[in-house]
């Protein structure tokens, strides 16, 4: 069945485990922060055990720590502590990945 938004040459990835297609920007990630709209909500409902976890998924990001950390894990803590501005933020930064051009060279 043919969806209607995708022509024959949309590609579409859904995992790219060793960011070999798709590229973090600390900047991005950064810019996204600083222009998030809901900060004093998102810093209000925060618990110890969000913090934590927001912690070890940041340092991981950063390669601080050999952690693994996936972004489900810090939005399941955001769902249990009734956060949605904290699941808003998490959802910005992590579509804030950008091609890698080299690689879309070479799929082209």
């Amino acid at each position: 069945m043919k969806h209607p938004h995708f022509s024959p040459n949309t590609h579409i990835f859904l995992w790219d485990l060793h960011e070999v297609i798709l590229g973090k920007s600390m900047w991005n990630w950064f810019m996204s922060c600083m222009r998030f709209k809901h900060k004093e909500e998102l810093v209000s409902r925060l618990d110890k055990k969000t913090i934590k976890i927001a912690f070890i998924f940041l340092c991981e990001k950063l390669k601080l720590t050999k952690k693994q950390m996936v972004s489900e894990e810090l939005i399941k803590a955001a769902q249990e502590s009734n956060n949605d501005a904290l699941i808003e933020l998490i959802m910005n930064v992590c579509t804030s990945y950008s091609p890698i051009q080299k690689t879309v060279a070479i799929m082209q």
